[in-house]
């Protein structure tokens, strides 16, 4: 794994009401991975038979972000923001391991998935403030969120008559 990122942000002060921080991330990770397919079967008593299978992968990502706070009165002021964020795959899910157990049942299948794309977040956030001495806080926020890249893991159990490729492999 080489990973290469760099951040950059600013504060931009727009008179007394307005506060603009606009910012940008940029990542760049490479991947080499190795691993084994191997699978287990009665018929080969101690010995399991594999062979090693190798993959690459890359990440080239650029999240941006800005915020932006008005400040209507002295005691109130509005914020809002947007956010691109991601959620990388956990690393035993993207090597490249394919594991089938044909020996006793129930029978299995395992494999990583080198080309698990990273899971992207868009976020949207508003928030509405008023404080005084005599109230204290008081805030009502809101947000949005999609997705895009939605990492789901299922797990497959195959009985005897079951083809021993997946249906969704």
């Amino acid at each position: 794994e080489n990973p290469y990122a760099g951040y950059l942000m600013a504060e931009l002060k727009l008179g007394n009401m307005v506060t603009l921080i606009p910012g940008a991330r940029y990542e760049n990770t490479n991947y080499e991975l190795q691993s084994w397919w191997l699978e287990r079967r009665l018929d080969e008593a101690l010995e399991i038979p594999g062979y090693q299978t190798e993959a690459t992968r890359q990440n080239d990502l650029l999240l941006p972000m800005v915020h932006l706070k008005v400040k209507l009165l002295d005691w109130f002021h509005i914020q809002t923001s947007y956010t691109q964020t991601i959620f990388r795959p956990n690393y035993n899910w993207i090597v490249p391991f394919e594991y089938v157990d044909n020996a006793l049942g129930p029978y299995q299948y395992e494999a990583g998935a080198p080309d698990l794309k990273v899971e992207r977040w868009n976020n949207f956030d508003l928030m509405l403030a008023a404080h005084s001495n005599k109230l204290g806080l008081i805030s009502l926020n809101g947000f949005y969120k999609t997705v895009t890249n939605k990492i789901w893991r299922r797990t497959w159990t195959r009985i005897l008559t079951d083809d021993p490729i997946p249906p969704f492999a």
